[in-house]
């Protein structure tokens, strides 16, 4: 388990884009998943299919197109405005 924690780090380090838009991509479906599952499944009577096709949509969309420009974004506003410091921070979140 150790080992493939370890190659799972190394990979993020070494590709933090592709590593970026995997968990970027996985998050937007699991939160389109869970919506469906809740509005489809548990709330509508009867209970209806889950949507593939957008579910499919979600993936490319949260992989491909917005995980690289947010991960551009904040690349950018890091080097715009280095530091931790309070003053920074709200420049940051101003700007997000």
């Amino acid at each position: 388990m150790a080992t493939f924690l370890r190659a799972f780090g190394r990979f993020f380090t070494k590709h933090p884009l592709a590593g970026n838009g995997l968990v970027y991509g996985t998050l937007y479906v699991g939160a389109e998943f869970s919506q469906q599952t809740i509005t489809r499944k548990f709330l509508s009577d009867p209970p209806q299919d889950i949507d593939r096709p957008t579910l499919a949509r979600y993936a490319v969309m949260g992989t491909f197109i917005y995980s690289p420009i947010l991960y551009n974004w904040y690349k950018w506003l890091d080097k715009t405005f280095p530091g931790t410091a309070k003053r920074i921070i709200v420049k940051k979140l101003l700007l997000d």
